[in-house]
């Protein structure tokens, strides 16, 4: 492969070789922070473009002010049940627990922040804007059986000294949070409140 490729193409290059899950890589595609561009086309050997050594794109949060919307189920769970209400300090939780493990399987597993954001995330006020969870199914064929996807959709509109969680909410955006991320689930937005 040509380029840096971002960290997630090479382990699932592997992968794809696996006689028990065998899959096809359809496309490759990365938020530029303008939208989504395509870096792989699933036909080549090599990525047509990557943003060399580029973290998460931060949104401006000098305002204090940011409306996260849900595009995909968030589902966020506590002990196998829905975290509710989701304020801003669970969700911060679930993105810390997210990137812990994320840097265990993929880093080298020293990322240790999460309590004090978790901490700092309490003095910053949250407004649901229609969240509610919406129950959905689909049918497992391994299973044999309908299995639950469902999660949190609607909008939260967070107040207050966001500026520590920039780049913790570029990361979930780009990265998703919750269960079933694999299945495209927790998946967010930024929109103007």
């Amino acid at each position: 492969m040509g380029g840096e490729a971002p960290y997630w193409l090479f382990p699932l290059g592997r992968l794809k070789k696996s006689k028990n899950h065998p899959f096809d890589i359809m496309q490759g595609e990365e938020w530029t922070g303008f939208g989504w561009e395509r870096f792989y086309d699933g036909k080549k050997e090599s990525v047509e473009r990557v943003v060399r050594g580029r973290g998460p794109v931060v949104p401006d949060l000098r305002g204090g002010e940011l409306m996260l919307r849900w595009v995909r189920a968030g589902r966020l769970l506590r002990a196998g049940k829905p975290m509710a209400p989701l304020g801003f300090p669970e969700l911060v939780e679930a993105l810390c627990r997210r990137i812990r493990v994320l840097e265990r399987a993929y880093g080298e597993g020293g990322w240790s922040g999460g309590r004090e954001l978790v901490e700092k995330a309490r003095e910053v006020r949250c407004e649901p804007l229609g969240l509610r969870w919406v129950e959905r199914h689909r049918l497992s064929r391994r299973q044999k059986t309908s299995v639950a996807l469902g999660g949190f959709m609607g909008a939260m509109v967070l107040k207050g000294d966001l500026e520590p969680f920039g780049e913790i909410l570029a990361l979930g955006r780009d990265l998703g949070v919750g269960k079933g991320t694999g299945l495209g689930l927790g998946r967010y937005e930024f929109c103007e409140p």
